[in-house]
């Protein structure tokens, strides 16, 4: 395999000898025909017009298009797009993965032949700084998002400097700074310089916020696991004043909030969400299941504008979806019924997280959008990675093969045609990082760009602006 390898880069060596750009052509004249040759490279999922490069001399004619290998690379009506490699699946260097096809053009009179050459490669190429905005290329769908960090501000923390943010992307999730332990003491002295830091530059920037999060059961201050031990009356109040003080300090500056993050453990828990909810969540120990109404309802009244969610992993499988939609409807049930009632859902959306890996299919995604869209509610793609492997490859610390990153890349393409299909419900996509090497999961290479110094298009990129 290896031979056939080293024969497979000799032969792209030779077909590239003096050839320093992507795209290169000449023209073999002979009596009656013209033919033009033209050598091409393409990273897997990236597609090119070849249409211009047939030169004047096919103009007017039909022209029949025609691929040697449709595994590699396949063309429609002179769009090519490359889909695969030959060898190099299972190394884990991206630029082992290698393939090679012949697309001919010819027109039907028998004057006309044009060759093309192409090369595929799964090592990313382009600059994400040159390719068209995301936010633009899906802003009739839905807004494009991911996270940020004081890191990705100026000098004199003023504005967004990250410029890979402000190119492809129109809303941001605080990433840690606007979490329960980010504010520090008590309900009555909560400190807001880390969130203030964030949310006045961001907002300067021309970014919607999201906030992430108001309650959870980690990242956490000590008084609210104390909370735990407490009555339900000094707990709920606690609740409330926590809250209430927060979303008064940031009321009309965040644009949608999760209030309730992960209240469900793995499994599932049971089939009564009442009962079913984390042990470990210090306000659902202390007040019990009524601590969600109270909670979504302290925010409402705190701030009308904002647009409030549940936010939680694991929704592409049912037993948790589940519960989650029960927990959904009920609440949104109740608060109809409660005076002051604004002819609104109180829980108006449902964050679906997506840390997905290569074992979570699209059907899955599809399932839960269908259980969920009944009940009338926005849906939020709200940290989405893939990794390139399974979980447990994940869990050992293995590093991806070029298999896997394809794998992966294919599974974007096609998630993002579930949301593209259900963007009618789906009201943000957000990235839980830029590129690969700032990844929680980096080990994995679970997003669409890599490179920190330059980030560079992925075929998992190619698959996400495919799907439109």
């Amino acid at each position: 395999m290896r031979n056939k390898q080293i024969l497979l880069i000799l032969t792209v060596i030779i077909i590239y000898s003096g050839c320093n750009s992507r795209s290169a052509g000449g023209s073999n004249n002979k009596p009656g025909k013209v033919t033009v040759s033209h050598n091409i490279s393409l990273t897997v999922g990236e597609k090119k017009d070849l249409n211009p490069l047939l030169g004047p001399e096919a103009s007017g004619k039909t022209i029949n298009w025609a691929s040697s290998s449709n595994g590699v690379a396949r063309v429609t009506g002179g769009i090519v797009e490359a889909r695969g490699f030959l060898y190099g699946g299972t190394s884990t260097e991206s630029s082992e993965a290698i393939g090679t096809a012949v697309i001919s053009a010819k027109s039907t009179d028998g004057a006309f032949e044009a060759v093309f050459n192409i090369s595929t490669s799964m090592e990313a190429d382009a600059d994400m700084m040159t390719l068209p905005p995301l936010k633009d290329q899906f802003a009739d769908y839905f807004m494009i998002g991911n996270i940020v960090t004081s890191n990705d501000l100026n000098s004199g923390g003023t504005a967004v400097a990250n410029t890979r943010l402000t190119r492809h992307f129109n809303v941001l999730t605080v990433e840690n700074d606007m979490k329960p332990s980010a504010y520090g003491g008590y309900p009555d002295d909560l400190n807001f310089d880390l969130a203030d830091d964030i949310v006045n530059p961001v907002l300067a920037s021309g970014f919607k916020i999201h906030g992430h999060t108001l309650l959870w059961h980690q990242q956490i201050p000590r008084w609210q696991r104390e909370m735990a031990d407490s009555s339900k009356e000094t707990a709920l109040a606690a609740m409330k004043k926590f809250i209430t003080n927060v979303m008064t300090k940031y009321k009309g500056k965040i644009y949608s909030w999760d209030v309730l993050n992960e209240a469900f453990p793995d499994s599932g828990g049971g089939a009564n969400w009442k009962t079913a909810m984390r042990p470990e969540n210090p306000w659902f120990k202390a007040i019990g299941s009524d601590f969600v109404y109270e909670a979504f309802k302290a925010v409402r009244l705190a701030d009308p504008s904002a647009i409030l969610y549940y936010n939680d992993y694991n929704l592409d499988q049912l037993g948790k979806s589940n519960l989650v939609r029960d927990m959904v409807r009920d609440i949104n049930q109740q608060w109809k019924s409660d005076p002051r009632y604004d002819n609104r859902n109180l829980i108006d959306g449902i964050g679906m997280q997506s840390h997905h890996n290569t074992g979570v299919m699209a059907s899955s995604i599809q399932a839960s959008l269908d259980l969920f869209r009944p009940l009338g509610v926005k849906i939020s793609i709200s940290e989405i990675d893939v990794l390139s492997q399974s979980w447990s490859a994940h869990s050992g610390n293995n590093t991806p093969t070029n298999n896997g990153k394809l794998q992966a890349a294919n599974l974007y393409g096609e998630y993002f045609s579930v949301f593209i299909k259900n963007s009618d419900i789906i009201e943000r996509v957000t990235f839980w990082g830029v590129y690969d090497e700032q990844s929680w999961r980096k080990i994995s290479l679970p997003l669409i760009f890599e490179g920190s110094s330059v980030s560079k298009a992925k075929p998992a990129y190619y698959k996400v602006v495919g799907s439109l």
